[in-house]
């Protein structure tokens, strides 16, 4: 059959045809082929567990875990297909990278009725990978939730208490027993050591620099003081795979009289709540700290020399592979000290590799910073402004108000909340900075200190009106009373 003239597709193409105006634009692939920080070509990157396939062969990195995208900030599964620069590691997901784009809209023809219109994919047509641990097995979460369900008992036993006492006076016959005695048979060595085991599985895959949504808790220094961590859990509320999520924000052990049952706990969260409890490494969390401020003693008191040296050395091997920060909301830094001098960027932190033993955290000064270095008050006596040594170690830093406002305009940050410090007769958290930091310490009369205990609550805000921005987050403290205030 002959014919008549040539075939004009673009005439032939109806209005509603969405899918060359919402496409890629020709030629765009150019800046999405490099990476935003050096400049360089992305490779593609599968993060196969050191199997070389046919795919991985044409992959400029093999790599055992995941990440997020630097553009989006999208979670990238383990084993999944994304980009990433050989110069400084910054990964980008396959959206955002220079190959092929899926639309998320496709054009619709109901040629009964004879409409025609876009429409939005659905769940049952994007199939989304579920993020699956590795190194964790049924029997560590059976372990871990049978800690929690302990824990919970113990918290009950707690609020039909009459009598308010301090942690270190806190007289609960058989508590680390009570807290770890599990079906398992395994002695309570056994069951911390199991404990930190698939912990430290689980936060080696995450990122050094976490994203956490809100709402969330954030939670300061707890110091082995246990009831003030269940007294927290009691009234503002434990985690759960339902609730907001959970940061710990470092020091976890040393000086209490709980250590054990801290630790122990908290890794239970981590095995049963991987993707709603969140751990941020202290300057405690450290082998040399942890022999020196008695939680290396606590473990030999508990279970002799040779047994609590085994589970001293376990929970070191966890602080080493544990994350350095979280960053809520894509707008709330949480780490353990501070900025330092401020002359690092996100990137930098993302670009971390674990795990860090005690010298690689002295070797990266920015890193030693983020757990030792401390903010100078607006109306401390002498130089407010700049940065400044530190009593607390040679390469440890001071920082002033501007330091913040600069890394926080750098960085697109609002607040940095960081922990590290008690003050005497505080109040357990402090606005500084112009509101652009916040301190958040929750061991309640720490170290003979007379001061509150504090937990800081994140949540989105919901507009009311137009003048009020949708995307608000609010940062509420929780208090509990020191015992020498009451």
């Amino acid at each position: 059959m002959a014919c008549k003239g040539s075939y004009d597709y673009e005439e032939d193409e109806v209005e509603w045809d969405e899918a060359t105006r919402l496409g890629r634009k020709a030629g765009s692939g150019g800046e999405r082929s490099l990476c935003d920080v050096c400049e360089v070509p992305l490779g593609r990157v599968a993060n196969l567990e050191g199997t070389r396939s046919a795919l991985s062969a044409s992959c400029s990195l093999i790599c055992s875990r995941g990440g997020s995208c630097s553009r989006c900030r999208r979670r990238i599964l383990p084993g999944e297909l994304h980009f990433q620069c050989t110069d400084c590691d910054s990964q980008v997901c396959t959206e955002c990278g220079p190959g092929v784009h899926i639309d998320r809209e496709y054009d619709f023809l109901d040629s009964t009725s004879g409409e025609q219109r876009v429409k939005s994919m659905n769940k049952k047509v994007l199939h989304q990978r579920k993020p699956r641990l590795r190194g964790t097995q049924s029997s560590d979460t059976a372990l871990a939730n049978e800690v929690i369900c302990n824990a919970i008992d113990i918290c009950k036993e707690l609020g039909g208490e009459t009598q308010e006492v301090h942690d270190k006076g806190w007289k609960f016959e058989g508590l680390c027993e009570a807290l770890f005695k599990t079906k398992s048979g395994l002695d309570l060595a056994a069951v911390l050591q199991s404990l930190a085991r698939a912990a430290q599985n689980i936060v080696a895959q995450d990122n050094s620099l976490q994203e956490v949504a809100p709402p969330c808790k954030v939670f300061g220094d707890i110091h082995g003081q246990f009831r003030d961590m269940l007294l927290f859990f009691n009234t503002y509320g434990m985690p759960s795979e339902k609730g907001p999520s959970f940061v710990f924000n470092g020091d976890f052990v040393d000086r209490g009289a709980h250590q054990l049952e801290v630790i122990g706990l908290i890794t239970a969260l981590k095995v049963a709540f991987p993707t709603k409890v969140f751990l941020n490494r202290g300057n405690h969390e450290d082998e040399v700290m942890s022999r020196k401020y008695n939680f290396g003693s606590s473990c030999t008191t508990k279970f002799g020399q040779e047994v609590g040296e085994q589970v001293l050395m376990t929970y070191c091997a966890f602080f080493n592979q544990l994350p350095l920060a979280s960053l809520v909301g894509n707008r709330i830094l949480v780490v353990h000290g501070g900025i330092g001098d401020g002359e690092w960027t996100l990137d930098d932190l993302r670009a971390v590799k674990r795990p860090l033993t005690h010298s690689d955290l002295q070797a990266r000064e920015f890193v030693w910073n983020m757990l030792w270095s401390d903010p100078i008050e607006e109306d401390a006596l002498g130089e407010t402004f700049g940065v400044h040594e530190s009593p607390r170690s040679k390469t440890a830093r001071k920082f002033g108000w501007n330091i913040t406002q600069a890394f926080c305009q750098a960085n697109s940050l609002d607040l940095v909340v960081r922990s590290h410090q008690s003050k005497s007769h505080g109040y357990g958290f402090d606005v500084m900075h112009d509101e652009a930091l916040m301190r958040v310490f929750t061991a309640r009369d720490y170290e003979g200190h007379n001061n509150d205990g504090a937990i800081l609550h994140i949540t989105e805000a919901v507009a009311e009106g137009e003048d009020e921005p949708d995307d608000l987050l609010v940062v509420r403290a929780q208090v509990i009373r020191s015992l020498s205030k009451a």
